[in-house]
């Protein structure tokens, strides 16, 4: 058996520009502070190189204490520490190891993050911040700070770094520990200037409201009220009527969008899969272009064990299973009192939130409204056990609790909306609001998304976009999740180059075709279906086309073609093989291919003697089988 993952570096197809995102050099993070930059935050931790003492006789593996217990590491390479619900990439720092950074001539501030690696009951550990400044024997080392640390977690402040007396004098800033307990360092930014207010690029904010379908929302024409904050975005941003997610649950679709890859490219299907370190994530690629990433999230899925934290300079996650209760607040507030301490610019700010997910919760009496008097109790609550069907009473009491769901989230986003008005770079903020998935009502014949199947109801998603000098549109051309990524890097500013490794485009740039009515080269839109149950093989294909749709199921070998002009609800599929279904198909046999090799979707018994349209998009064909390739 051949794995999934099949991440190709030499395929560019006529519809898609395919391939995994490439890393961007590192001298990119490494670029001197000239006068060019002079106004600019400055991102310090690619610029940090490990120095060890040439006398020390101390190992190169250390162990230190993070949750879960003992951990060997180098500490001479970067790290991913997780203590308590934050993951961070850090440095560490022992007796005779130190981390060391070029600085600038000009006054600044240093905003730092530190923590003990050492078990609660270790009480206290020191460490210090220096400067150095000249080189050789003649340099001179001044201490800026004693740390003093807890073993409670990562701490957080803020020094002064004074002005140069000679800004031609060569400085350094030194990071050390004393005792014999190791000490981790993370977030290290410098504040210059006006903290980033003269950077042009924008502070990027993503929202992934989890589980939420378009259609349950009052911006999308939903007669419950349920998104006012929502939709008072909306009325100043880009709404894309058509969104679909690009798988039906939450770890193949989350890495897609933050990948800009299809789940066959990313490798992310089913459980047990993991994104993989080859990947390369938007926030590695806007870390590299020097922007701050930190992470707020409702964990399940998109736990930092999944692989989803790559590139983060701080990644919280409130941990715990994705079915079980989560709570938007927690994540509104924590977002939003790391926005209110942070001046560091550009920043990208991903919200992640499980409120809407099931069980169905009726917390703080968001669903009332939508409930019967008799159940309109903070303790109303329902719970999907598989198999499952619910009847007519059921079925209204989850969408009631699901739809209060929606509006506990909208009201707690209200507050971080409003921290970012505040902000003096709200100007230059860009946010895109999505989900991952969205929910099934029984309306073909199963309840929540667990299942792989990919009708709009679990598939179709929010798009709200609004963007520093874009003006508010509604665009009825359908968009993917897979164009979350290159719509923030374009607007990083991302060259042409590394866009165009992306299947996706800028939604900015589709808003512009659509709105300026330019003529737009037909979409095709694919999304990839897997089960998010380990023990179930469920894998299907939909592609559309303008108004038609083909869904092609691999463990099951069957495709039907649906016609969304005469049945936009995907009721009735075609009887029979239809001729008029063979152009799909060869579309999406090519899609597949440029996707993860050649590929073949096999006609059903019905289909005899029918050809596939032969074409110069068509591949080299194999057959799948299931869930394995054979060559």
């Amino acid at each position: 058996m051949i794995r999934r993952l099949a991440i190709r570096r030499d395929r560019v197809g006529p519809t898609f520009a395919l391939g995994p995102l490439l890393a961007i050099p590192a001298l990119l993070a490494l670029l001197g502070c000239g006068e060019r930059e002079a106004a600019r935050d400055v991102a310090l931790l690619a610029r940090f190189e490990a120095i060890e003492a040439q006398a020390a006789n101390v190992p190169p593996r250390v162990s230190i204490w993070l949750r879960g217990g003992e951990r060997v590491i180098d500490p001479r390479i970067r790290q991913r520490l997780a203590l308590g619900t934050s993951e961070r990439s850090a440095l560490v720092t022992r007796p005779g190891l130190e981390w060391s950074a070029p600085l600038p001539s000009e006054e600044a501030k240093l905003d730092l993050a530190f923590a003990l690696l050492a078990p609660p009951e270790a009480g206290r550990g020191t460490a210090a911040i220096d400067l150095v400044e000249g080189d050789g024997p003649s340099a001179r080392r001044t201490r800026l700070a004693e740390v003093a640390i807890r073993a409670s977690g990562w701490q957080r402040e803020k020094w002064s770094i004074p002005a140069a007396a000679n800004p031609k004098t060569r400085r350094r800033l030194v990071l050390s520990s004393d005792g014999h307990t190791p000490v981790a360092w993370a977030e290290p930014f410098l504040e210059r200037g006006h903290g980033g207010d003269d950077d042009p690029r924008p502070d990027l904010v993503l929202v992934i409201l989890d589980t939420v379908r378009a259609d349950h929302l009052s911006t999308y024409g939903y007669p419950r009220k349920t998104s006012p904050n929502l939709d008072a975005l909306a009325e100043k941003s880009l709404v894309f009527d058509r969104a679909f997610s690009a798988s039906t649950w939450t770890l193949p679709s989350t890495s897609s969008l933050m990948t800009g890859l299809y789940p066959d490219q990313h490798g992310v299907l089913r459980l047990p899969d993991t994104l993989p370190e080859s990947a390369t994530t938007v926030a590695e690629s806007l870390r590299a272009l020097g922007y701050r990433t930190a992470a707020f999230t409702d964990g399940g899925f998109v736990d930092p064990r999944w692989g989803l934290a790559q590139g983060f300079d701080r990644y919280d996650s409130t941990r715990g299973p994705a079915w079980g209760p989560k709570d938007a607040k927690t994540i509104a507030t924590q977002a939003t009192k790391w926005l209110r301490g942070n001046r560091f610019a550009p920043t990208f700010l991903l919200i992640h939130t499980y409120e809407a997910h099931q069980p169905y919760l009726n917390r703080e009496g968001f669903a009332d409204e939508f409930l019967p008097p008799a159940l309109r109790s903070p303790t109303t609550r329902l719970a999907i056990k598989f198999p499952a069907r619910f009847d007519e009473g059921q079925l209204h009491l989850a969408k009631a609790l699901y739809d209060g769901e929606i509006r506990r989230a909208d009201h707690y986003l209200a507050g971080l909306f409003a921290a970012l008005q505040k902000s003096p770079r709200w100007d230059s903020t860009a946010i895109v609001v999505t989900s991952d998935h969205g929910e099934e009502f029984q309306e073909h014949g199963n309840l929540e998304h667990g299942l792989g199947k990919v009708f709009d109801e679990n598939i179709h998603v929010p798009m709200i976009v609004r963007a520093p000098g874009v003006r508010p549109a509604r665009v009825a051309t359908p968009v993917s999740g897979v164009d979350v990524a290159p719509t923030l890097l374009a607007l990083a500013g991302a060259s042409p180059e590394m866009l165009a490794r992306l299947p996706g485009r800028s939604l900015v740039e589709t808003a512009a075709r659509a709105v300026g009515r330019e003529k737009e080269t037909e979409r095709e839109v694919l999304v990839q279906g897997s089960s998010s149950f380990a023990e179930l093989a469920e894998r299907r294909e939909r592609l559309d086309v303008g108004t038609e749709t083909l869904i092609w199921d691999r463990v099951r070998r069957r495709a039907r073609r649906y016609d969304r002009a005469n049945d936009p609800q995907m009721r009735a599929p075609a009887d029979g093989f239809e001729p008029q279904a063979l152009p799909l198909v060869a579309r999406l046999q090519t899609t597949l291919g440029w996707l993860s090799g050649p590929a073949t979707v096999r006609l059903p018994d019905d289909a005899a003697g029918l050809a596939i349209p032969q074409t110069s998009a068509i591949v080299p064909l194999a057959v799948w089988d299931g869930l394995e390739r054979k060559s």
